[in-house]
């Protein structure tokens, strides 16, 4: 099995910016052309980071993430002749729109989701996505993606969402872990992120007929909370085959498969 992992593009509305972006994602198609002729491409992980600062300068954040799949993730996937949903995506920190949440109840939740008691309950909670709106955007573009074509293999929440996946014989199971929904300052996000173990606990049950799994977020374990760091860093390494993450602008994995690293990771298992 092959997969392609990539993250942070970043894509903005200048013309120049999206030029070149079309640029790169033209050389970074024209090698996964030549990777997919000596040995199948089977699945293509992106961690996050879609679009720039929200979608800044883009009519809406909506428009930003269709650009994204318009420009880039439809030319690729057509070019190695994999089907749309093998394409797998989680939020990053610029794929939220912080303009939709209240400043006064982003400080009401920073004061109060202080121990994990807290931080499970507001996950539990039918209210907790009128407190994180800013995620909505994403969330509406990913059930779009994704619901038409994987349909009972796709189980999705406001918080994290799992896709299962047939793959020469063996069953894929993958969970989208979602560590934006408390992003709020790029350069105060660091030790305040949070992700609620439920993201994965909740997930299991769906995944238990899986050959092979896999965890996906943008923010390594080192970004979160030291409430949680240290028990998700546990539970994923217990519960997953594979944890892959972005965020940082290098490639980064925990596996005990074999792996090659460049400007983009494959892995091959």
């Amino acid at each position: 099995m092959r997969i392609i992992h990539f993250s942070d593009f970043h894509l903005s509305k200048d013309p120049a910016h999206i030029n070149k972006s079309q640029r790169l994602m033209e050389k970074f198609q024209e090698k996964l052309v030549q990777i997919n002729h000596e040995n199948k491409i089977d699945l293509i992980v992106f961690s996050g980071d879609m679009i720039n600062q929200g979608g800044k300068g883009f009519d809406s954040i909506g428009q930003g993430f269709q650009t994204f799949k318009l420009l880039l993730l439809d030319k690729l996937m057509s070019s190695l002749n994999l089907p749309s949903e093998r394409f797998v995506f989680v939020p990053g920190n610029h794929d939220v729109d912080r303009n939709l949440d209240n400043e006064y109840v982003e400080k009401g939740l920073a004061s109060e989701l202080v121990t994990t008691e807290a931080i499970e309950k507001f996950y539990s909670s039918s209210s907790a996505i009128t407190a994180m709106n800013r995620i909505v955007p994403f969330k509406a573009f990913e059930k779009e993606y994704y619901a038409n074509t994987l349909l009972e293999n796709y189980i999705y929440t406001n918080f994290q969402s799992n896709l299962k996946y047939s793959i020469d014989g063996k069953k894929i199971g993958v969970t989208l872990l979602n560590t934006a929904w408390r992003c709020w300052g790029s350069s105060t996000d660091k030790g305040r992120i949070l992700l609620c173990q439920n993201q994965i606990t909740d997930s299991l049950s769906f995944l238990e007929d899986c050959d092979i799994k896999i965890a996906v977020a943008h923010h390594s374990y080192n970004w979160l909370n030291d409430l949680e760091s240290v028990a998700v860093e546990k539970l994923i390494t217990k519960e997953y085959d594979i944890f892959l993450c972005g965020h940082t602008h290098s490639g980064s994995i925990v596996s005990n498969l074999r792996a090659e690293l460049s400007e983009w990771l494959l892995l091959e298992f």
